[in-house]
């Protein structure tokens, strides 16, 4: 399980200091387990070497081709004289003084409360989210990931957020396809070359549904987002920030997103996860975004050279849609360009996160995992039952009858809830939801529930309980109460559980070694055969297993109850 830490800044700058600084530690389904609370020290200098920095930075790229489709602001007005004699060596100096800075400040006295907490609870070893909340922009701007602590821990990735956010309003989408959508714009070209980033996606056309739209008019990709469910929104082209973000999506027209404002707000209730800047200076694209509260979005913090912005991609949708998290694949891109930098200084300085804390982390499809590992092991795993026919290797969990009737079984209906869940919200029931529906099972009060959980009665009555009742009813489409949960819940998991059922009830004739077997199955007892119709696929489930158990030192448990067929589950 990853871990998360949210290190919250207040209302402090660079200027003055940040007064009071929280960190809290937890995990994906529990950021709330440990807080700490420290300050930092006023750093004026770091804004000065940040300033010097930035200008050296646009001095030295105004050579190259870069995915800027504006004049340099006249802060940044530098003369010919000037940039031919920046060389790779003055840029390597600022950034060797403001990397010494910032490390300075974050090991000040005042915040090495926090910095000696994160170090004694997290592991080197464990994937952290780090997430960042401030609304400063220089606060933003600055290049986090200098900071040791990320050194030393391999597996983190910082990420920023604003000060306020919350969860979007999501609709019921039915009949989500399993497969990830990508709505892919590319904008104007003039000066770089994109077709590069059209031709990465082309690749993933097997793993994903993608629709391209080269340089659109405004109404087009409004139409877009209005009428189709995306999970990412990639754009491709000249942009640019000042006090908002613009796009260049065509060659005669440069739009802001408030021009998309209603578009992109139903683009996210339908289920949109991610957004996609390859293109220049893209905070104040970013924070019009987190203004919509989409959960994630990637952007490049300055103007990025064609070639660095296309290795980005490339790297980066190599590790993500090959399973790995987004935090893991953003790390990973960006490290990977640091081969360009002794031409594209600062390269790895660019890509960053911008994250949602109310919302979690998008994964990609599972089934092209699954797909990808089925494969692997399609070759070197062949098993036999006794009548010497071949098995397929696909992991399976046999259903008892109570899935047939009113009476589901709650292990199964958890289990069904959780799938669900996971295809249309990305977001499947945690520990404390869970406890709470099985409170439900046994008739408890959320005052017995509370306590038999250890929690506060009223958090678990008002935050836990209504959330709960909110997220159920997004997905079954009716009001769920405590009153009437469980009837709500056996009806819709009977619901979703029968066809599938009914379907695995009559495979083909040749399925069986007597032609009888096809019309019933014989009912589940001892040990059953791994050809056996009431074994169901778990493609979510099975992948994480086989993610996990590479691992060094993997540890899987099986919990399930009795006669639920563990021992033959992997």
């Amino acid at each position: 399980m990853s871990r998360l830490v949210v290190l919250n800044l207040g209302q402090g700058n660079l200027h003055e200091g940040c007064a009071r600084v929280t960190a809290q530690l937890g995990e994906a389904d529990n950021p709330y387990r440990m807080k700490f609370s420290a300050s930092l020290p006023a750093a004026p200098k770091i804004y000065e070497l940040y300033q010097n920095w930035q200008l050296v930075y646009y001095a030295f790229y105004q050579r190259l081709s870069w995915r800027l489709d504006h004049e340099i602001d006249d802060n940044f007005e530098i003369e010919e004289d000037y940039v031919t004699n920046i060389s790779e060596a003055d840029i390597y100096e600022l950034c060797q003084l403001l990397s010494k800075k910032i490390n300075t400040w974050l090991n000040s006295t005042k915040f090495r409360k926090i910095d000696q907490q994160l170090r004694t609870h997290l592991k080197t070893s464990e994937e952290i989210r780090f997430i960042i909340e401030t609304n400063d922009n220089i606060l933003r701007r600055l290049p986090w990931h200098l900071w040791k602590f990320f050194e030393d821990y391999p597996y983190a990735e910082v990420a920023l957020s604003s000060a306020e956010y919350q969860n979007p309003n999501k609709l019921v989408i039915k009949n989500r396809k399993s497969q990830v959508r990508i709505l892919a714009t590319f904008g104007n070209s003039q000066g770089i070359d994109i077709s590069h980033d059209k031709n990465l996606f082309e690749r993933l056309s097997t793993q994903a549904e993608i629709k391209f739209l080269v340089e659109p008019n405004l109404n087009h990709l409004n139409e877009q987002l209005w009428q189709q469910s995306w999970d990412i929104l990639f754009f491709a082209g000249h942009s640019f920030s000042k006090e908002k973000g613009f796009l260049q999506i065509n060659q005669t027209d440069t739009i802001t997103l408030e021009q998309l404002k209603y578009a992109l707000r139903q683009a996210i209730s339908r289920g949109l996860k991610l957004a996609i800047f390859n293109s220049c200076d893209g905070l104040g694209l970013a924070q019009e975004l987190q203004d919509l509260h989409i959960p994630q979005v990637i952007v490049m913090r300055e103007p990025v050279p064609d070639v660095v912005a296309q290795e980005f991609l490339k790297y980066f949708l190599a590790e993500f849609s090959s399973g790995k998290s987004l935090y893991t694949a953003v790390r990973s891109a960006r490290e990977r360009l640091q081969g360009l930098e002794g031409e594209y200084p600062c390269a790895t300085w660019l890509p960053m996160i911008f994250q949602n804390p109310a919302e979690p982390s998008m994964i990609w499809s599972q089934q092209s995992v699954w797909t990808q590992w089925k494969e692997k092991t399609d070759s070197s795993r062949l098993v036999s039952n006794g009548n010497a026919r071949s098995v397929q290797t696909n992991v399976r969990f046999p259903v008892v009858a109570s899935v047939l009737s009113k009476t589901t079984a709650l292990d199964s209906l958890i289990e069904i809830l959780d799938g669900k869940l996971l295809e249309y919200q990305n977001h499947p029931l945690n520990h404390k939801e869970i406890l709470v529906l099985r409170g439900i099972w046994q008739s408890q009060t959320y005052n017995q529930i509370a306590q038999q959980g250890g929690y506060s009665p009223s958090y678990f009555t008002s935050v836990v309980a209504r959330g709960l009742c909110q997220k159920l009813s997004h997905l079954i489409g009716e009001r769920v109460t405590k009153k009437n949960c469980r009837t709500l819940l056996e009806s819709y998991v009977t619901a979703q559980a029968s066809p599938k059922i009914i379907q695995q009830q009559n495979p083909p004739i040749s399925y069986f070694s007597h032609p009888k077997q096809e019309i019933l199955p014989r009912f589940p007892s001892g040990l059953v055969p791994l050809g056996s119709p009431y074994y169901i696929e778990q493609p979510e489930i099975v992948t994480q297993v086989y993610e996990e158990i590479m691992n060094p030192g993997a540890l899987i448990r099986i919990k399930a109850p009795q006669e639920w067929g563990k021992p033959r589950s992997y």
